[in-house]
């Protein structure tokens, strides 16, 4: 049987993470807790406050970024500015990717030329 904590983002993840948040720590690998830190210890006490602001609305962007890489435009894997420019998401989803990486959400993908910024950058997939 497989763990549930372990199932990837499919159509019932994206519909679970809609529906209601907290389920997101049922769903993936590592639990979202009321009392993680959005911020290193080391930041400045601005950067705790944008943490801070962000943690209601976090599972929103999570749940965008998961249904962008599902259906959005682009290729299968896409930068953090590629998903921004094409499906219209916040320009701070840059700063959900590796969390959501770290809770099995998402992976990341090669290292190539983004094509709005024109630099090198990782790309993000569902896993």
């Amino acid at each position: 049987m497989t763990d549930p904590r372990m199932i990837h983002p499919d159509d019932e993840t994206i519909t679970t993470l809609q529906e209601n948040p907290r389920m997101a720590s049922r769903r993936t690998e590592r639990p979202v807790t009321a009392t993680e830190p959005l911020a290193r210890t080391k930041h400045p006490k601005t950067a705790h406050e944008a943490g801070e602001a962000i943690r209601p609305h976090r599972h929103t962007i999570w749940t965008q970024v998961l249904v962008a890489l599902r259906d959005g435009a682009g290729p299968e894997e896409r930068t953090a500015r590629e998903m921004v420019e094409y499906n219209d998401l916040p320009t701070t989803v840059h700063k959900r990717l590796p969390e959501m990486a770290r809770r099995g959400l998402i992976t990341r993908g090669q290292t190539r030329r983004c094509v709005v910024s024109g630099r090198n950058a990782t790309t993000w997939r569902l896993k």
